[in-house]
């Protein structure tokens, strides 16, 4: 089947939020799309053109993360990470914390653990949940897949509910499992997403800072293995991140580093991060071509912040790819 010329040159961003509109209830109301965030000229409403994904192919386990275009959460000189489970060799000469390409600007990372409640919005039955979290932030200004520079902000976005109960995140998934993430962009870029550019502050002198965004459109994908699966067996919903804040600060070491092979070098401070989140996946109808079963709604609403556990954290001002 052809798409329709209109639709034929459309991201799979972009038309995830021009069709998420119509979704219906929590997705239809007051919800955050590139096309009606903030942008440089307030009387021309446009989105960021596609950005380019960083060259590092990840060699990692688990299997099915390898084949994609990121680095693990780990100190960007590319030492030992409990947080990063490819190969040494894979990461010698550093890690990039950034999933954009030729870019030049202000980063940060969390990976994190936190807890909360999960709610079946259909029965109101409700559980302890345990999610495992890598959350990113890349403002400034890049060049896009149309060999122009521009300026943006954006999120990466994986927030995945942990299978099995740890010392630490308990409640695992009894409600059963939710995996959200914005999706592969059609150039590669992993799980990224435009945000306003008012949803990140950074002040490297003090060595802090905040991202906190509403409503922002993403996938449940219910596990990690199933979003990365091209044919999404277990399938695929719309849904929301209703809110999310997420802070830096605690310096505990700096580090500057150039990484010639992978093209970037900058300035970086580890330090210790954490996380307040509420996410949503509607409920979805029965439909009998092609066959679906109802699905339940479910809603998740996190621990205050002071509750997360960080595992790795850092923010820092680089300069990647063109700008390198």
């Amino acid at each position: 089947m052809s798409l329709p010329s209109s639709l034929a040159t459309v991201s799979r961003r972009r038309f995830f939020g021009i069709t998420a509109g119509t979704a219906g209830g929590v997705l239809s109301s007051g919800v955050w799309t590139p096309a009606s965030g903030h942008d440089e000229d307030e009387h021309e409403r446009r989105t960021c053109p596609e950005q380019n994904a960083i060259p590092h192919i990840n060699q990692g386990p688990p299997s099915g993360i390898g084949g994609f275009r990121f680095f693990f959460p780990g100190p960007v000189d590319g030492s030992p990470a409990p947080t990063d489970p490819e190969p040494a060799a894979a990461h010698a000469s550093g890690r990039d914390p950034s999933l954009i390409f030729n870019f030049d600007g202000v980063v940060g990372q969390a990976d994190l653990i936190l807890t909360g409640t999960g709610t079946d919005t259909t029965t109101g039955a409700t559980g302890r949940y345990g999610f495992h979290t890598d959350m990113r932030f890349m403002s400034g200004r890049f060049v896009g897949t149309d060999g122009r520079v521009h300026r943006g902000s954006f999120a990466f976005i994986c927030l995945d509910s942990l299978l099995v109960p740890t010392p630490t995140a308990p409640g695992a998934s009894p409600l059963g499992p939710h995996s959200y993430d914005p999706g592969v962009s059609e150039s590669d870029v992993m799980w990224t997403t435009e945000i306003p550019e008012g949803s990140v502050e950074v002040d490297l002198d003090e060595q802090e800072a905040v991202l906190h965004a509403k409503n922002i459109l993403v996938f449940d994908a219910f596990t990690v293995p199933n979003s990365l699966n091209t044919f999404h067996p277990l399938g695929k919903a719309n849904a929301v991140i209703n809110s999310l804040r997420i802070a830096w600060r605690g310096t505990t070491a700096r580090r500057t580093h150039s990484d010639c092979q992978n093209a970037f070098r900058g300035e970086f401070f580890e330090n210790v991060a954490t996380i307040e989140v509420v996410a949503t996946t509607p409920e979805g109808v029965a439909r009998s071509c092609p066959q679906t079963a109802a699905r339940h709604g479910f809603r998740f609403e996190s621990d205050p912040a002071q509750t997360s556990i960080s595992h790795f954290a850092q923010i820092g001002r680089e300069h990647n790819g063109v700008f390198f």
